[in-house]
């Protein structure tokens, strides 16, 4: 967070948890806030759980994208088939 801070990055993300009921999910959640809440480079702008269902997982990105259409990037849980990395670009840039 750092050199992000240091460069002047800012980002705006939505979340994409798993279960809330499975541990590494909440476990992956606590450390993704606890290195992105007071950063002050990163602003979590929705958390969605999905229950690993890729349904919830679709609808929960429309709904939040539609909520929030300055999200620059989802953050989700788990990589989704076809996602090479953790992340993925929303192609904004607000």
């Amino acid at each position: 967070m750092a050199l992000l801070k240091e460069k002047g990055v800012h980002g705006k993300c939505i979340e994409l948890q798993g279960s809330l009921t499975d541990g590494s999910a909440l476990n992956r959640s606590k450390a993704w806030h606890e290195a992105t809440d007071e950063s002050g480079v990163i602003k979590t702008l929705k958390s969605v759980p999905t229950e690993w269902s890729p349904d919830l997982f679709r609808s929960g990105t429309v709904n939040s994208l539609r909520a929030h259409p300055e999200a620059q990037r989802l953050c989700p849980s788990s990589r989704p088939v076809g996602m090479s990395e953790g992340h993925v670009d929303v192609g904004t840039t607000s």
